[in-house]
């Protein structure tokens, strides 16, 4: 376990006055698939635990979080609590608006601020590079941002230029396989990535196609990435001889975000 509490309290003491609110990852991972809230002291005894946190931005309160994937693509941006992510590829800087701000890509990265999340300083997370640790790197208070005074990397181009980006983010999703998901053979049954299984073999992979036969769906790999993702539940697939739809609707932008995010597909 390398979870860091003392660093966790440090974060919270300098967002605190801003109604933050927490969500549980499991060990070792960055996924939380029901953003369900906790308190900071739930929070803090998870992650004394082992478990990860992770602050997610919400309507309830100004905090709005540049999730920093590309810093090579980063302008000049206004000081702020800015943190490091355990890859040490990115960063995170934490601001606080009263205007309404929408979730976008920009050049550098995301703009979390509706229902999305980062993982708090704090956590742990192994990686390749012998690193994981979540930290702060500059310690002060969220300062404050508008719409006007983003960095020019989270600027918004023209309408017209977001829509030609869509057949990008379609295809990616569209044209992913069940192996670039799950390192399961075809046609034997396994355990379910999803909810387990008290035999181990409720799921199976036939003809690019995952079957749950608990739930008695089926998932084609964007589903199942969805499910992943935390955005529908495996339950809500497509049913065994039923009508072909789903019974929960996916939005393809968060989930492109999402699988970019944890690397399922890479942005271009």
């Amino acid at each position: 376990m390398k979870t860091n509490l003392d660093e966790f309290i440090k974060f919270h003491e300098l967002v605190k006055e801003f109604n933050p609110c927490y969500i549980v990852a499991s060990p070792g991972s960055k996924i939380n698939r029901n953003r369900k809230r906790v308190s900071f002291d739930i929070a803090k005894s998870v992650l004394e635990r082992g478990y990860n946190v992770g602050l997610l931005a919400n309507e309830d309160s100004p905090l709005i979080i540049l999730d920093i994937d590309h810093p090579e693509n980063m302008t000049p941006y206004p000081e702020t609590l800015k943190c490091i992510s355990g890859s040490r590829k990115g960063f995170h800087l934490i601001y606080i608006t009263e205007d309404r701000i929408e979730n976008y890509n920009g050049l550098a990265g995301e703009l979390q601020a509706i229902n999305r999340y980062i993982i708090c300083p704090g956590s742990f997370v192994p990686n390749e590079n012998n690193t994981g640790e979540y930290f702060i790197d500059v310690g002060i208070e969220p300062t404050s941002i508008s719409l006007r005074s983003l960095p020019e990397a989270f600027v918004r181009p023209p309408e017209e230029k977001i829509s030609t980006t869509m057949p990008k983010k379609n295809s990616a999703l569209n044209s992913l396989k069940m192996e670039d998901l799950f390192k399961q053979p075809e046609n034997r049954n396994f355990e379910s990535p999803f909810h387990g299984s008290n035999g181990g073999c409720n799921t199976r992979i036939s003809n690019g196609l995952l079957h749950c036969y608990r739930c008695n769906v089926y998932h084609t790999p964007k589903t199942a990435l969805a499910v992943l993702a935390g955005m529908i539940d495996c339950s809500d697939g497509f049913k065994h001889r039923g009508d072909k739809t789903l019974n929960k609707e996916i939005n393809e932008t968060e989930l492109f975000v999402w699988a970019v995010y944890n690397g399922y597909i890479k942005e271009e």
